[in-house]
């Protein structure tokens, strides 16, 4: 299968962090931005709330939470500033990821903040309080409501677990958390940064959990 061969161009141009630029083309494009400014609830308005899709994000420190059935996805935002041209031009996941965001009017570029998910969606920051959803030919606007999260919506708890299972997993990701009648699943990957691996989110183990005291504990 032929590969999808896309070449970005630096042009020096003077970005104060934060300010939308415009390609010359006409096509939106994102933000450079710092992390921290993201942190916050997400909301959807358009979207048709489903036990797949809440249409709720929620941010903390340089991840994307949101819940589907019964599991807490998590995924890495990534500053692709932090990347070098030649390593992103040669990377398919990335060429396919900008791509898709060029088929939807938008362009991922070495100076975009973005991240993934396990369905294929492509989340584009726009500036520090609007993203754009791009994937399965729709394009959904996501807005910040709060630049809270509320713990029914993402305990602590959980964001604990996920910080301590990537620490007792090096060179993995703690990818999801599945709550069921018995104890807690973790789901590690190799990676949870979809838009330059193309394994990111695979499950390549699901491990039980105690969860007592602030501290996890592998029962399996």
């Amino acid at each position: 299968m032929p590969l999808i061969s896309n070449v970005d161009t630096d042009q020096t141009i003077m970005l104060g962090r934060g300010q939308l630029f415009t390609a010359t083309n006409g096509k939106k494009t994102g933000s450079q931005l710092s992390l921290s400014k993201l942190n916050g609830t997400w909301i959807a308005a358009a979207t048709t709330t489903s036990a797949n899709d809440t249409g709720k994000l929620m941010i903390k420190n340089g991840y994307v939470y949101q819940h589907r059935y019964n599991s807490f996805e998590r995924s890495a935002i990534q500053d692709l500033n932090s990347y070098s041209l030649i390593s992103l031009n040669q990377n398919q996941t990335y060429a396919l990821q900008k791509a898709n965001a060029s088929n939807a009017g938008y362009q991922l570029t070495r100076k975009s903040v973005a991240s993934g998910d396990s369905l294929g969606y492509l989340y584009l920051f726009i500036n520090q309080n609007k993203l754009v959803r791009i994937g399965q030919g729709e394009v959904t606007s996501y807005s910040k409501t709060s630049t809270l999260i509320a713990a029914n919506d993402l305990p602590q708890d959980d964001i604990t677990i996920f910080n301590q299972m990537d620490q007792k997993n090096p060179g993995e990701a703690a990818s999801t958390i599945t709550v069921d009648a018995s104890a807690p699943l973790v789901g590690m990957s190799s990676s949870i940064k979809y838009l330059t691996d193309g394994e990111a989110g695979q499950i390549t183990s699901s491990q039980a959990i105690d969860f007592e005291n602030g501290k996890v504990t592998v029962t399996n």
